[in-house]
C-alpha cells in the first residue's frame, strides 16, 4: 500500500486559518495534546497556498510573518528560524540549501503549526532591495530572511521563489515554491 504525505483537509485548531493557527503540545500526562497529531508532516492545499504541518524547534526565536524556516530535523518535521541550528553536516551557511518554508504568523517555540511551502503573492522578509523578477533565496545572514538574486544570475543555492513586487519596509511579495 503506497504512503502519501498529502491530505485533503487537516484539523486546524484555534483560528481555523492555517496562516495563524498553532497547537501547543504538552508532554505532561493529562494535559492538552493536539487533536490531530497524526497530521504532522502532511501537506495540504488551502485556497491557492500549500502548507505542511511542522513543529517549531524549542530553541527558536520569536517568529514574524514572512520569516524563513529551515529544517532542523526533517525526519521528525522540526523546523527552526535560527540559521546556525539548520546547518547540514555542520557546513557553514548550508542552511541556505535547507529552507523548509515560510512562517505566516507569531508561533511559540515548541508548537505545531502550518508553514507555507507554495503560493502566489506571499509576503517574505527580504534583506536588501529585491526587485520584481528576481529569484528569491535564503540570505547569508542569521535573520531568517531572504535575498533577491539579480535576473540572469544563476543562484548558488536553493531557490524559494520569484519576487513579484519590489522591496518595501523590509519585505517583498513573491511567488513561492519551496521544494519538499
Amino acid at each position: 500500500m503506497p504512503n502519501t504525505l498529502r491530505i485533503l483537509s487537516p484539523f486546524i485548531a484555534g483560528t481555523g486559518n492555517p496562516d495563524t493557527a498553532y497547537e501547543v503540545v504538552s508532554t505532561t500526562p493529562g494535559s492538552y495534546s493536539p487533536y490531530a497529531a497524526g497530521d504532522l508532516g502532511n501537506i495540504f492545499e488551502w485556497g491557492q497556498n500549500t502548507y505542511r504541518k511542522v513543529v517549531l524547534d524549542t530553541s527558536a526565536v520569536a517568529t514574524v510573518n514572512g520569516m524563513l524556516l529551515f529544517w532542523k530535523d526533517k525526519a521528525n518535521f522540526v523546523v527552526t528560524n535560527v540559521a546556525v541550528n539548520a546547518l547540514l553536516n555542520a557546513v557553514v551557511a548550508s542552511n541556505r540549501n535547507n529552507v523548509a518554508g515560510i512562517c505566516r504568523g507569531v508561533i511559540p517555540a515548541g508548537a505545531q503549526f502550518f508553514m507555507l511551502i507554495a503560493g502566489p503573492k506571499v509576503t517574505v522578509l527580504e534583506a536588501a532591495a529585491g526587485a520584481g523578477g528576481m529569484t528569491l533565496v535564503a540570505n547569508t545572514g542569521t535573520n531568517a530572511d531572504a535575498l533577491g538574486v539579480a535576473i540572469a544570475t544563476a543562484p548558488p543555492v536553493q531557490q524559494i521563489g520569484v519576487i513579484v513586487t519590489s522591496f518595501s519596509g523590509g519585505k517583498v511579495t513573491a511567488n513561492i515554491n519551496i521544494t519538499q
